[in-house]
Order: C-alpha cells, then sequence, then structure tokens
C-alpha cells in the first residue's frame, strides 16, 4: 500500500508541476500581459524618438501676431506681450534676422513691396512662411536655402494679407508681415 501512496504522491507532484509551468507559459505569451510590462519603456521611448509632425493649427495673439505648433510637444510658443518692434508702412523694408529672431517682429508693407531678409547673425537662418515645416500658408516665401551670414532673400509680397513667418532652422523665432 505504502508503494501505491509514493506512486500517487509523484503523479501529483508531476501533475502540479505541469500545471505550475503551464500557468507560467500563458503570462508570458498573453499578448496583454507582454504589453503591460512593456508599456512604461515603450512611453519614454516614445517620448525621446517623438517626430511626429505637429498639427498646422494657427493661435492668434492679441497683437494681431500668430503663431503656430512647433517643438518636440507641439505646444504653441506665447504670445508677444506688446507689439514690440513693429516697422510701419515702408517702401524698401530690410528684415533682419539673427540668432535673436527678426527684428522687426512685424512688418506692415503696402502689396507689391519687396522684403529683404538680411542674416545678420553668425549661424545660418532661412526665412519661410507658416506652419513649419510645410510652408503651406504663403507656399512661395520659402528662401529654400539657408542663408549664411551676411546673405540676403528678397521677396515680393503680392498677395494682401497676414502673414505669418519663422526661421526653418529655428522654428520658434517669428515674424508677422502685413501686407495692405
Amino acid at each position: 500500500m505504502n508503494n501505491l501512496s509514493s506512486s500517487k504522491r509523484g503523479i501529483y507532484i508531476t501533475l502540479g508541476a505541469l500545471i505550475v509551468l503551464l500557468i507560467i507559459l500563458v503570462v508570458l505569451l498573453n499578448p496583454k500581459s507582454s504589453n503591460n510590462l512593456q508599456q512604461p519603456n515603450q512611453e519614454q521611448n516614445q517620448t525621446q524618438t517623438n517626430n511626429t509632425p505637429c498639427t498646422q493649427e494657427v493661435k492668434i495673439c492679441p497683437d494681431g501676431t500668430t503663431i503656430t505648433r512647433t517643438g518636440p510637444n507641439c505646444e504653441f510658443a506665447p504670445c508677444p506681450e506688446k507689439s514690440v518692434n513693429t516697422t510701419e508702412i515702408s517702401n524698401k523694408p530690410i528684415v533682419n534676422i539673427d540668432e535673436n529672431g527678426f527684428t522687426p517682429r512685424e512688418l506692415k508693407i503696402k502689396a507689391g513691396t519687396e522684403v529683404t531678409f538680411k542674416n545678420t547673425g553668425s549661424q545660418n537662418h532661412r526665412p519661410a512662411s507658416d506652419p513649419h515645416p510645410t510652408h503651406t500658408i504663403l507656399p512661395e516665401f520659402d528662401s529654400k536655402k539657408e542663408l549664411k551670414s551676411g546673405e540676403t532673400y528678397i521677396f515680393k509680397f503680392d498677395k494682401t494679407g497676414i502673414w505669418p513667418c519663422h526661421d526653418h532652422l529655428n522654428p520658434s523665432a517669428r515674424c508677422t508681415i502685413i501686407v495692405e
């Protein structure tokens, strides 16, 4: 009788071990379980390598300037506190661009006026219409090449409207051209 009991005991131990092994396999091979284990790492990787383009929304600030979404989190830049560096209607306007952005930030001109964008900085710059990176608001307004220090790009604004622009190499550098 002892041999039969110990034989049954061995079968029960073997069956128990097989059941435990089967449960472990089910947990490891279940896609829901493995997603839950990997979710924190996937979120961290998405944050580090998020190269998703921003939506093409435009925010209109109280002073009339427009801002698009930029940066790794596709957030709107803050509106300017007040309209500083505004140049009234001019015949031969020059907009300087350097590492601090555009000067003036806002320019009012008449339709048909040529505006000279001059790189007064030490780094390369590339003026273009919003939104970044597609430049679809006024697609013809895009220097399409980087301006080296001292180089200029001239664009004739024929269409009336408010044309937000930016430095393609530094999208947080913003300007607005108002064509009357």
